[in-house]
């Protein structure tokens, strides 16, 4: 083990295990794996390859993962309330939810070989017309060269409605 992973350890799996299972008190759950870790690493004594093999190469790439997602749905989530100054809001509200849908269902309905571009042509084309959905309802919300929030809010106008000045 070098430097490096046991200060790792000693903050992931405390706190991973005292989110994850209310059964176990955290207070001596911490001190436990703590003592252990140190003990190991200043002892030099090895584990077993299959414990080094769970621990390190399945569960912490694991728990990195769903760190960094989190933080980037609470990012693009925050992002998003923000530009509506509404704490409600969410990908249903303009319909970016519906239109990465469409998309994805527009890719699964061609049949994609196996292979790097079948496998990422779902979540590409969600991406793609997601981005479309939102291109279209900004320029049916524009009025005058400005997007107002109450526009993208309800709807905005029909851009070829001949009541309306263009």
């Amino acid at each position: 083990m070098d430097l490096f992973t046991i200060p790792c350890a000693a903050l992931i799996f405390p706190l991973s295990s005292f989110f994850s299972t209310p059964c176990f008190s955290a207070w001596r759950l911490v001190p436990f794996l703590f003592r252990r870790l140190v003990w190991r690493a200043l002892t030099g004594s090895t584990t077993s390859e299959t414990f080094r093999t769970i621990l390190w190469d399945i569960r912490l790439p694991r728990t990195v993962l769903i760190a960094l997602v989190g933080a980037a749905l609470s990012g693009s989530g925050a992002a998003y309330q923000g530009l509506f100054r509404n704490p409600l809001a969410d990908p249903y509200l303009i319909g970016v939810a519906s239109g990465a849908g469409l998309g994805a269902v527009l890719a699964m309905s061609i049949q994609w070989p196996y292979t790097a571009l079948g496998l990422l042509a779902v979540p590409l084309a969600a991406f793609i017309a997601s981005l479309l959905t939102v291109y279209l309802v900004y320029l049916f919300a524009n009025v005058g060269g400005t997007v107002p929030t109450t526009s993208l809010n309800f709807g905005g106008r029909w851009p070829f409605h001949p009541s309306q000045p263009r």
